[in-house]
């Protein structure tokens, strides 16, 4: 039988990962914590290979895995292939979603 897959396992996190964690949510992130809001959330795009053309070349593009748990009300981008939390995205003031710098 064919269901969800389980959510990634984070096994580290990336130095920008931390950054904005602590720059948009004000703490040091565990392992710990970030693997439980990842368990909690639900995963809403799988990491996917891309291709696409550049002056004429395919050329390999990654999207990373998005989990979002609506609890903690953020989004997490996943390497799935290396098991890392790579960034964090929150909604600003207004409600719109924070994925760059102001």
């Amino acid at each position: 039988m064919i269901g969800p897959r389980k959510p990634p396992v984070i096994l580290r996190l990336r130095r920008h990962f931390v950054e904005r964690w602590m720059q948009r949510l004000g703490d040091i992130p565990s392992l710990e914590d970030v693997n439980r809001c990842v368990a909690q959330g639900q995963v809403i795009r799988r990491q996917q290979t891309l291709f696409r053309s550049d002056r004429g070349r395919l050329v390999k593009w990654k999207m990373l895995c998005e989990v979002w748990n609506h609890e903690a009300g953020i989004i997490l981008r996943i390497d799935e292939d290396h098991g890392a939390a790579v960034t964090v995205i929150v909604p600003d003031a207004q409600g719109k979603w924070m994925d760059r710098q102001p």
